[in-house]
């Protein structure tokens, strides 16, 4: 089995790591990992810390590096249209092609043009394509996701939305 994969940018240097925010609750939460259980933590670009979880808190663990590893960035580079769908699913898409090892998701707004403006302008859009692709790392078969995005395609142009 592999080990539970969690996202710290930037990956610190240090033999020890804290991994706290909304990784570290997952992690402690949601996870329940305890100490002596192994994780990988990546910085999103191909470099990974083999851990140890050494101290656990309701929304933090304390880790201890065994090893650093680095992971190219896998080729090809796998780019997937999605059209814009209504409620919920937009997210549970972007989840599911990241699990997949998609590393760039281009949402097809051409004939939906004028209701993606209204959504990106009053940032709806952009903060639940951003979770869905964080929690899809956990299941990501390559810890490289520096391509890793959602980009806005549509009659003018693409932008950028990102997996922040």
């Amino acid at each position: 089995m592999t080990a539970p994969i969690f996202l710290l940018r930037p990956l610190p240097d240090a033999e020890h790591l804290t991994l706290d925010g909304e990784e570290g609750r997952h992690a402690a939460t949601v996870r329940r990992l305890r100490v002596g259980e192994r994780v990988d933590v990546t910085d999103g670009e191909g470099r990974v810390a083999w851990c140890v979880v050494t101290g656990a808190a309701r929304d933090r663990l304390e880790l201890q590096v065994e090893r650093r590893t680095e992971e190219p960035e896998p080729q090809p580079r796998i780019v997937v249209v999605q059209a814009l769908v209504k409620g919920d699913r937009s997210e549970l898409a972007v989840e599911l092609l990241t699990e997949l090892g998609v590393d760039e998701i281009v949402v097809n707004t051409i004939i939906w043009d004028h209701v993606a403006r209204r959504h990106l302008d009053a940032g709806a859009l952009s903060p639940s394509l951003g979770r869905g692709g964080r929690s899809g790392v956990q299941a990501v078969p390559s810890r490289a996701l520096a391509g890793c995005g959602v980009t806005c395609g549509h009659s003018r142009g693409a932008e950028p939305l990102g997996c922040s």
